[in-house]
């Protein structure tokens, strides 16, 4: 089932899908008969490829995700009181197996960033227990554990108060093992924002009483800078926002599927 989910969302990514378009249109206009829809193909392949291109969509559609959780505050622990909540849990993203790396530049960006916040969180949460998925099949668990303690040392953090999730496939896999860790106890979940309403719904599936903690916010909806005619050319960044916000939306919808 995680290779089929990840078999599909390869094809219906936005390259991808217009590459496939603009391949096929090519192919049906040049040596086939149905040279209309090869045309037309051709014609619908390119638009898509330009509207992924430029920020309007991928903005409105990363915004739609990041704005449905917002970011925990240090409200002077009300929070805390209110749950008893002792539990953060990291969900994982992008792990290296280069040993010949230091230990930071082991894990993504998006990793990073989800990290960082549970760090954040965890040094709010006194006497809070941190639990952080570290994704790859071919690293195993020691490894895991000891590039995680060489990081987090340096926010001075001990690893007596982490535990590892060392062998989860997907963010299923993730809350399972967080909902037989935890039990009945609260937990914050961190992860980025637009995964979260993906990983929340997984949450509400599985039971777990969770509380969600977005980082690595992509879509920037409010902006300052100046007009520059670089704005009128398409990016390359804007294609990997676009995909990022089509993974997580064919993910909502897979999940729905499933329930």
């Amino acid at each position: 089932m995680f290779f089929l989910k990840k078999l599909l969302s390869r094809f219906l990514f936005p390259v991808p899908l217009c590459a496939e378009l603009l391949v096929l249109g090519l192919l049906l206009w040049s040596f086939t008969k149905w040279k209309k829809l090869g045309r037309g193909l051709v014609v619908a392949g390119t638009a898509l490829l330009l509207a992924f291109s430029y920020p309007w969509l991928p903005r409105l559609a990363l915004g739609h995700l990041e704005a449905q959780y917002p970011p925990v505050a240090e409200d002077g622990g009300r929070r805390a009181e209110d749950g008893g909540q002792g539990f953060i849990m990291v969900l994982g993203e992008g792990f290296s197996a280069d040993t010949k790396r230091p230990a930071g530049a082991r894990f993504s960006d998006d990793g990073l960033k989800r990290i960082f916040e549970g760090v954040r969180l965890h040094r709010w949460l006194t006497n809070s227990t941190l639990l952080v998925s570290v994704p790859g099949s071919t690293v195993t668990q020691d490894e895991k554990e000891r590039v995680l303690g060489e990081l987090l040392l340096v926010f001075g953090l001990q690893t007596n108060a982490v535990k590892v999730c060392p062998g989860a496939w997907d963010t299923e896999d993730e809350i399972r093992w967080c909902k037989n860790v935890v039990g009945t106890n609260r937990v914050i979940i961190v992860s980025s924002a637009s995964h979260l309403p993906r990983a929340m719904l997984l949450v509400r599936k599985i039971g777990l009483n969770a509380v969600a903690a977005p980082s690595g916010f992509l879509a920037d909806t409010v902006t300052h800078e100046p007009f520059s005619p670089d704005r009128l050319f398409p990016g390359s960044g804007n294609l990997y926002h676009s995909e990022r916000a089509m993974y997580e939306y064919l993910g909502l919808v897979w999940e729905k599927v499933r329930r």
